[in-house]
């Protein structure tokens, strides 16, 4: 029921692959971490969205492709009256209704080989990382959350290799 494409991963980890055309998310939540191969198209996050990863030590958003532009472009919160539909989970306070509110808000990092547009009312609460341009326009939000820094996504950790008796490991500090 909440995704239509297969069975829940574990860890909140998918793959979607965009290279037959561009990925619009909107009017949604997300508990996980997408993983998207641009294929050179561009991907769209507009109107609500309340996104954050299944596992604080994953991010929310990776874009792997070297062309094409990440376009967050959301400017309002997400009401499950509005959009006629319940999004909260077996367990969770509001399940079985359509009355939760969600704030407009991505938590977490998002990191991308392309181009970055933030736009409208777009709320990120988290890192962002880029390996070309960022752009905020409107009155987008980048707010740094610490415990990234205190809890990073494992891919985006340092290590070192440490001496250990008879042999060499990868020690994560």
């Amino acid at each position: 029921e909440f995704n239509p494409y297969g069975p829940a991963n574990p860890n909140g980890l998918y793959y979607m692959d965009a290279r037959s055309g561009s990925v619009v998310i909107r009017n949604c939540r997300i508990k996980g971490t997408l993983v998207i191969n641009s294929g050179g198209q561009d991907i769209i996050i507009e109107t609500s969205v309340y996104w954050k990863p299944a596992r604080e030590d994953y991010p929310a958003l990776v874009i792997d492709g070297t062309t094409g532009k990440l376009f967050v472009r959301t400017n309002q919160d997400l009401y499950e009256s509005i959009i006629n539909r319940d999004l909260s989970l077996p367990g969770e306070a509001g399940y079985g209704t359509k009355w939760t509110h969600y704030p407009n808000m991505i938590k977490g990092l998002i990191f991308s080989l392309t181009d970055l547009d933030f736009e409208g009312y777009s709320y990120i609460k988290g890192s962002v990382i880029s390996m070309n341009e960022i752009t905020l326009k409107d009155d987008a939000t980048l707010e740094y959350d610490a415990n990234i820094l205190n809890i990073p996504p494992m891919q985006f950790r340092n290590f070192f290799l440490a001496p250990v008796r008879g042999s060499w490991r990868k020690v994560i500090p």
